[in-house]
């Protein structure tokens, strides 16, 4: 049956991913998480990790760091098969006065 993966918290996420973390036997699920948009910030990008059968496997956690501080959003996540980690990437507002989107990336085990 269906399960819930994003945050328990009243906000608006969307735009899942999903990568296979073969070395890790579990998938990385990845969304824009708008848990702080009611602190007039736009989404952040988060992460939780799902067993193969379904069952998560711990917490979700933050993937951008606390210096992304207004909309990060569209994540899209790739898993080495060999590697411990999996590489997010996302479209970054933090420096759009000056610059207009970015991409930017982090690395999560």
């Amino acid at each position: 049956g269906d399960f819930l993966i994003s945050s328990l918290e009243w906000a608006p996420d969307g735009a899942p991913m999903v990568a296979w973390h073969q070395s890790a036997e579990r998938y990385l699920v990845v969304w824009a998480d708008g848990r702080g948009t009611d602190t007039g910030h736009g989404p952040d990008i988060f992460g939780r990790r799902v067993r193969s059968g379904g069952a998560l496997a711990g917490n979700d956690f933050r993937i951008c760091s606390p210096g992304a501080t207004d909309t990060e959003a569209l994540p899209a996540v790739a898993c080495r098969h060999d590697a411990v980690g999996c590489l997010t990437v996302w479209q970054d507002d933090r420096n759009y006065s000056s610059r207009s989107w970015d991409i930017y990336g982090g690395i999560k085990s």
